[in-house]
């Protein structure tokens, strides 16, 4: 059953905290890196509680096995697979007759085939490369592959023996309905006694329910695939031909059979007790979401999960920790700022309602410049504010039709800014809103006559000039 995130519904849940009950999805639960005997770890916490949450699980990530029975037939037609079938099937086909040559097609096929089914499992829906270290490393999966096999055989021959038709065929049965779930034991614990062991394999079984014998149902009609293939589809074709055609076809199927049990056992890893890598998973199988979650989503989530549950303090700490008090972010310097309005610190709020109004400017967020500076500077501490800063929100003032706001931030720049570079430029612009706004002409004329008298060399003076023409 799918389990969703407790503050977005809309997302399957990754993990969960034992202590405040919430699940989080990759977006909300707190990621930390850190360095362990020379080797990456990565653990996740409650952003809430700052305890280790557990990870629920990746079976109700990915969808059933039996609505994606598509995909399956697709996946032998990646490149490596499909090369590796073509080439197998022209050794078999060119060397018919070497033994040598049938034992090498069955022990690199069979790894193969054992190397899809574990790559699968591990989360990895891209077909393994087909490498030199692939066939040719850890060739005891395959001698315990076979291992399992030769001793099914010798005790259904044994049954037998000790039986009869009878006993022989039912034993037979039950080996036959149970392999798989054997095979899936064979690659998660890697012991050939936990996969012939009944208290094992029955319980896998079990566990999964009426799916695993779906799953069964699959792996036999894939089985039985290439004989009505042929059966259907004669092939009038020379003997070799026919040979080849013939391993390919087998190929494909057996590729999509160990493909079936790797996701079968991927998508009950719980159920059957096998440990799934969550970095690697989340890589492989799931890499939109995996890319998608950046840190400053992830740290934002983590604060509006901390103030929904009312620790504001604990918010502001983590924002300015993680931070260090220093804001490129325009969305993370207002979170900071409401932060310690919530919290009512005073002081903090004041400074940094200064750089965050900087911030705002630099980032030509005009809006959201004039509303900061009418919440925490308006009839307050204007003198508080940098000269850029305070020129260029008087400019979206009078842009926005406030002459009233605007003009005291005028008057406080040229007041407070007799050596700044901008000076002549805000007289003239508080000179024009007297005249054109405010409705103050003869102020305005005195500005006017002032700037051509002691800024006489200045860019401005043609234009000042003109202007003074039209003021009447």
């Amino acid at each position: 059953m799918s389990v969703q995130c407790t503050f977005h519904p809309s997302q399957a849940a990754h993990f969960q905290c034992h202590k405040c009950g919430h699940a989080y999805c990759t977006s909300c639960v707190s990621r930390r890196e850190v360095m362990k005997y020379g080797a990456l770890e990565i653990n996740y916490f409650c952003p809430a509680c700052n305890l280790p949450a557990e990870n629920i699980g990746l079976g109700h990530l990915i969808e059933p096995f039996w609505t994606r029975m598509p995909k399956f037939f697709t996946y032998p037609l990646q490149l490596h697979p499909l090369l590796l079938l073509v080439a197998l099937a022209a050794l078999v086909t060119f060397f018919s007759g070497s033994f040598l040559v049938h034992l090498f097609f069955f022990v690199v096929a069979t790894k193969y085939a054992y190397s899809v089914l574990t790559t699968t499992a591990k989360g990895s829906f891209q077909a393994p490369s087909v490498t030199f270290q692939l066939i040719n490393e850890d060739i005891m999966q395959v001698f315990k592959q076979y291992v399992v096999l030769g001793i099914l055989g010798g005790l259904t021959a044994f049954i037998f023996g000790a039986t009869g038709p009878v006993g022989g065929f039912v034993f037979l049965a039950f080996i036959a309905v149970f392999a798989p779930a054997m095979l899936m034991l064979l690659v998660a614990t890697n012991s050939v006694l936990v996969a012939l062991n009944p208290f094992k394999f029955v319980p896998v079984v079990t566990r999964i329910g009426w799916r695993y014998f779906l799953m069964y149902l699959f792996i036999v009609l894939l089985y039985g695939a290439p004989a009505a293939f042929f059966n259907y589809f004669p092939l009038a074709l020379p003997v070799a031909l026919t040979t080849f055609v013939v391993v390919c076809v087998q190929q494909y199927y057996t590729f999509i059979i160990y493909h079936l049990m790797g996701y079968v056992l991927l998508q009950y890893h719980e159920e059957i007790g096998y440990d799934v890598d969550y970095e690697y998973f989340m890589e492989k199988s799931m890499p939109e979401e995996f890319v998608e979650v950046n840190e400053k989503d992830r740290l934002l989530n983590q604060i509006g999960i901390l103030v929904q549950s009312g620790r504001h303090e604990d918010a502001l700490k983590l924002l300015y920790d993680e931070t260090k008090g220093s804001f490129t972010d325009v969305d993370l310097s207002e979170r900071f700022l409401n932060l310690l309005k919530m919290v009512q610190k005073e002081e903090g709020l004041q400074k940094h309602a200064k750089a965050h109004l900087d911030l705002l400017v630099k980032q030509n967020k005009k809006k959201k410049a004039v509303e900061t500076y009418t919440e925490y500077f308006e009839g307050k501490k204007m003198q508080d504010i940098t000269p850029d800063s305070l020129i260029k929100v008087a400019k979206w003032l009078t842009e926005r039709n406030q002459p009233e706001k605007a003009l005291p931030c005028y008057v406080s720049f040229v007041e407070t800014n007799k050596n700044h570079p901008a000076l002549p430029e805000a007289y003239f612009s508080l000179a024009r809103l007297l005249h054109e706004r405010i409705g103050n002409t003869p102020k305005a004329k005195q500005i006017v006559q002032a700037l051509l008298s002691t800024y006489p060399d200045h860019e401005l003076i043609p234009e000042i000039k003109s202007y003074q023409t039209t003021m009447g």
